[in-house]
């Protein structure tokens, strides 16, 4: 699975996915770092109403490690 068509595409299933997780404070503004991974993870809290645990994140550049070790859990 590639970060592309979550992120970028506007049309179907993915495009769909791309809006939730674009709409998201805090994981919004870091999807360009996050791996395929971790974006289907971030998929699935999101999915479950867990969109909360992004809003705290800090701007891209900052804290990125801890960003990355949040989806090692």
């Amino acid at each position: 699975m590639s970060s592309a068509p979550l992120v970028e595409s506007t049309d179907g299933p993915a495009g769909e996915i791309a809006f939730q997780l674009e709409s998201i404070p805090g994981l919004r503004e870091n999807l360009g770092l996050l791996q395929a991974q971790e974006l289907a993870l971030a998929e699935v809290l999101a999915a479950a109403g867990q969109a909360d645990f992004f809003s705290s994140w800090a701007a891209p550049g900052e804290k990125d490690a801890e960003k990355h070790d949040f989806f090692r859990q």
